[in-house]
């Protein structure tokens, strides 16, 4: 295959996501996809968005360029402030959040009064007995995802468990960069499959306990 075309095995939204970042860099691009696009995992997502990765700042570093990068599509992927609930002690709490200086300053609200009125829209309620198809729910252990070349010319996008909607975006421009060698950030290699060949690797277990 001539080194200006790329196929990409996977139409899910982090499949198209790579597609677009390596058209961008004049990449002729095909995608295949057995089922229709987008009707594995990505339509079961609960389409949330957090930079809160406790004791994981490569994790924090994607899904914030993930971000960065989310403007010009906003008309189509109407993103919304849902937020996440997290439940436990406060002292576990805020322990979590003194590992997550990216996610910005902890609020202590006392009365629900003080919460903020927006935080209250974008509930789901299930009955007893309701089922809901995730997909496939694929992790490493660390649960960070695999995010780069795993031989000559190929490369892997994958293992984006909960976080791939808001992933996505990043993810796409960096495999783009790998493709395309060019420069890449400082959390790229803390994302490549071959992190577990680099005897100096030491996976954030501890963070991963608190990813969901």
């Amino acid at each position: 295959m001539p080194a200006h075309e790329a196929l990409v095995v996977g139409a899910g939204l982090l499949g198209l996501s790579a597609g677009y970042f390596l058209a961008k860099r004049g990449f002729r691009v095909a995608v295949l996809e057995r089922e229709a696009p987008l009707s594995c995992t990505s339509d079961k997502s609960t389409e949330c968005y957090r930079v809160f990765w406790p004791g994981d700042e490569a994790l924090a570093a994607l899904v914030a360029r993930s971000l960065e990068l989310l403007p010009p599509f906003q008309s189509t992927a109407r993103p919304n402030r849902r937020g996440y609930l997290y439940v436990g002690e406060e002292a576990a709490l805020a322990a979590l959040a003194e590992k997550a200086p990216h996610a910005g300053p902890l609020r202590i609200h006392r009365q629900g009064t003080s919460y903020p009125q927006g935080a209250r829209e974008g509930l789901n309620l299930l009955r007893a007995g309701a089922l809901v198809d995730g997909g496939y729910y694929v992790r490493t252990p660390e649960n960070r995802p695999f995010l780069g070349p795993v031989a000559e010319g190929v490369y892997l996008l994958g293992a984006f468990s909960g976080y791939g909607v808001m992933a996505a975006l990043g993810a796409g421009e960096l495999l783009a960069r790998w493709v395309a060698g060019e420069a890449l950030p400082s959390y790229a290699q803390a994302l490549a499959p071959g992190r577990y060949r680099d005897p100096s690797y030491q996976p954030p277990l501890e963070a991963a306990q608190a990813q969901l």
